[in-house]
């Protein structure tokens, strides 16, 4: 099988915004992680369980992978976001119909354990842009043109802007009150 829609976006944003294809399912990785893990939480679970990552439930243990990832980017001084990278904000407001659309029909595209349509791509992009976490309501997001970040989002970036990862250890994440969630 192919690779999914972390390929699918690298494959456009490469081509249009010059971002090594490395680089850019680098940025990427943890937004899609985000969007997919309402289809296949335990396989991410899994991975981190693998890497030796803390957590105690499935989402604890998909934080903290999502986490290891960003910590590794950081460490090879890769951008948290497509904005960091140094894409001017014209350019991306301009591209970014386009660049989902094109992502949508990419080969890899079917191979996404979830489905995902012009708008959700739309919406994933958009946050791997700004740095926004993945958390959405498709309807509202659409109704609004703007991803609205919920309080619980805002815990779970306060969270996680307090995790510091040594190696592939790092603090337990059992303080995480609370799940993020559609509104």
């Amino acid at each position: 099988g192919l690779l999914g829609i972390t390929h699918s976006l690298a494959h456009k944003i490469g081509a249009v915004f010059h971002i090594p294809h490395g680089c850019a399912n680098a940025i990427l990785m943890p937004y899609v992680i985000q969007f997919n893990k309402k289809a296949c939480l335990a396989r991410y679970a899994d991975l981190a369980r693998v890497a030796g990552l803390p957590g105690h439930t499935d989402a604890q243990l998909v934080q903290s992978y999502e986490e290891a990832i960003r910590c590794l980017n950081r460490k090879m001084n890769i951008p948290l976001n497509i904005h960091d990278y140094g894409v001017p904000e014209e350019l991306y407001l301009e591209k970014k119909e386009a660049i989902a659309h094109n992502a949508v029909l990419d080969a890899c595209t079917p191979e996404n354990p979830r489905e995902v349509d012009d708008a959700l791509m739309g919406c994933i992009l958009e946050c791997a842009y700004y740095g926004k976490p993945v958390n959405f309501n498709p309807i509202r997001w659409n109704n609004e043109h703007k991803g609205a970040v919920t309080k619980s989002t805002k815990v779970l970036t306060s969270f996680l802007d307090e995790v510091r990862f040594k190696g592939v250890g790092a603090r337990p994440v059992g303080e995480l009150a609370a799940e993020p969630t559609e509104e």
